[in-house]
């Protein structure tokens, strides 16, 4: 009996010392390095596609409001001659501008917005005439994934004697608002 009960604890032990090598046979170490890196040109273009014109809409029929390009960053705004006859006579165009950017963002207007002769050769400053305004003053923070609207008003402010036509360029700039 004496040499059973060895042979049982020898075999219990064999076992034991079997299954402590065996599970450390079976071990294993997982490692990850790495690095990153991001390109501040390459984010630039990214953010000039993320922030875009969607839509363009004239409040009369006397005139177009469009979005140009394929890029969606150009607008336009035509009032047809005669839409205005009085002063005080107006027409309204609301673009919406959509920022597909992670990033909270800030639209200004740059300088002032720019009216110029579209026929200098009558004699006389047709920009006298008219009035361009918006709805802004100073910065608009445009949120991350949201859209704002810009309202552009062409305003008749004087009476004309003859046919008088402007142009008129609004500029706005954005940039992200974290630096």
């Amino acid at each position: 009996m004496k040499k059973r009960r060895i042979a049982i604890i020898a075999f219990v032990l064999v076992a034991v010392l079997t299954l402590g090598i065996g599970y450390a046979a079976l071990a294993d170490e997982l490692t990850i390095t790495g690095s990153a890196g991001a390109l501040a040109d390459n984010s630039k273009t990214v953010y000039d596609e993320d922030i875009y014109f969607t839509k363009a809409v004239m409040n009369t029929e006397n005139g177009n409001a469009s979005i140009v390009g394929e890029d969606k960053d150009s607008a336009t705004m035509t009032v047809l001659a005669g839409a205005v006859k009085a002063p005080g006579d107006q027409v309204i165009a609301t673009f919406t501008i959509k920022s597909d950017s992670d990033l909270p963002s800030q639209l200004v207007i740059r300088d002032n917005i720019a009216v110029t002769d579209a026929t200098p050769d009558n004699g006389i400053d047709d920009t006298q005439y008219f009035k361009v305004f918006t709805n802004w003053s100073g910065a608009q923070t445009l949120a991350a994934n949201e859209t704002i609207d810009i309202v552009v008003t062409v305003q008749l402010v004087k009476t004309p004697v003859q046919d008088v036509s402007c142009n008129f360029t609004l500029t706005l700039d954005a940039a992200t608002a974290v630096q």
